[in-house]
């Protein structure tokens, strides 16, 4: 759906799609009063023929908020209606988005306990319903009393009872993997579905990670990204959960024990360096574009790693990134034998 003042862009892999770029970059629709509610492009678009690729529906409101559009093969949660002002219905689907604070105070949800700000994404600031916004509240303000509680380890009456465990592990696992600078306090997602516990994602923004950032030491193969010194600066009040979960044995011996199950499969070396191998192949055709128009191949371009500029090729680039990748998960193998 779309109000007022909205503008709708494809957002995609492909060239022609923006390459997952700005929501600017990728094809903009357009409607009319003939023909709304359909969004067409005025022009033909050149995408690859007999390829598969992903793409997304994003609007962008005349404020510049950028929204993606959900659906079922989006992020999948019970759409929450104005009139849906009791249990059931009132117990979701709710998208929050931890990020950059928004000039608007209204447009948060924030907590007791941690004070963590909660970005409304959807229902948005302007569809959410009173109800609905005392109800997400209260809901979260029991999730803050267990986390902190003296029972918070206790699967009955501890966090285990609001929050879906393995999806807060899996986050940790691949923001740390990849060693994302944004990882936790950033560019991060919340969901809640109804009847269900909350739950982290989708993920998102990953450009200052994979040894691609020189701040926040994430250009660093060896290290806790949470450890960090100047760790989470950009917004202390979102790592507040994530530091006490980790005071949890239990949690930490998951965290171990999901690491271990990954490394002998989708995180083993030979699936990593086949994932890299695939988009390397897949991008060569692209990446020769991309530098033929931005000349940046041994040239630093903020937040570049320290040995960016000594990187001339773009098969050095994809053999920095294997081996950086390799390494890092080689180093979380020794860290979390012991979890």
């Amino acid at each position: 759906h779309s109000v007022w003042g909205e503008m709708f862009w494809v957002l995609g892999g492909p060239v022609a799609l923006g390459g997952w770029g700005e929501a600017g970059a990728g094809l903009p629709l357009s409607t009319d009063g003939d023909s709304y509610p359909v969004w067409t492009s005025e022009a033909p678009v050149p995408l690859p023929l007999d390829e598969r690729f992903e793409w997304k529906l994003v609007a962008r409101g005349g404020d510049g908020e950028v929204r993606w559009e959900g659906g079922d093969n989006r992020v999948d949660l019970a759409k929450l209606r104005p009139e849906h002002n009791s249990e059931p219905e009132i117990s979701g689907g709710y998208l929050l988005r931890v990020d950059w604070l928004p000039d608007e105070e209204s447009q948060l949800i924030t907590t007791d306990t941690c004070g963590c700000m909660f970005q409304l994404a959807d229902p948005e600031p302007g569809e959410i319903t009173r109800e609905q916004r005392q109800w997400l509240e209260a809901w979260l303000g029991e999730l803050e009393a267990a986390l902190f509680s003296e029972d918070f380890a206790d699967p009955q009456l501890g966090y285990a009872a609001y929050m879906d465990v393995d999806s807060f592990v899996d986050q940790l696992l691949l923001q740390e993997l990849a060693r994302n600078v944004d990882a936790y306090v950033l560019s991060s997602w919340l969901q809640k579905d109804r009847d269900g516990l909350l739950a982290t994602g989708p993920v998102w923004d990953f450009n200052g990670s994979l040894g691609n950032a020189d701040y926040f030491d994430a250009e660093d193969i060896e290290g806790w990204h949470y450890e960090n010194g100047s760790f989470p600066e950009d917004n202390p009040w979102a790592w507040c959960w994530w530091e006490r979960l980790l005071e949890d044995p239990v949690f930490r011996a998951r965290v171990g024990e999901r690491w271990r199950q990954l490394r002998q499969g989708s995180f083993s070396d030979a699936a990593l360096g086949d994932d890299i191998d695939g988009w390397e192949s897949q991008l060569a055709s692209a990446a020769e574009r991309n530098f033929e128009r931005w000349d940046v191949l041994g040239a630093y371009v903020w937040p570049n790693d320290e040995g960016s500029e000594e990187r001339h090729s773009y098969a050095a680039e994809v053999a920095y990134l294997r081996g950086w990748v390799l390494d890092r998960a080689a180093w979380m193998d020794a860290e979390l034998a012991g979890w």
